[in-house]
């Protein structure tokens, strides 16, 4: 549960960080990585939703799954 909680911050905080800051970014990476500002914006958009993909298929795809196959309680009875 809490492993899902701080994945879903952590896309949800670099995707306002790409938002907000993303010349920054690009401007800093650039030496390092020769790329056109489309394609460095491509490949973002591809890895943030690639994380999200994953967040999905390890972490709220199993939580939900375990849901389901957690034994029912058996109701109590009311004494009066």
């Amino acid at each position: 549960m809490w492993n899902t909680i701080i994945n879903v911050g952590l896309l949800i905080l670099s995707s306002i960080i790409y938002m907000t800051c993303a010349d920054f970014i690009y401007h800093a990476l650039s030496p390092l990585y020769r790329m056109p500002r489309p394609t460095f914006d491509a490949l973002v958009y591809g890895l943030m939703g690639f994380y999200k993909t994953i967040i999905c298929v390890f972490n709220i795809v199993p939580y939900f799954s375990l849901l389901l196959m957690k034994p029912k309680q058996p109701e109590r009875a009311l004494i009066v």
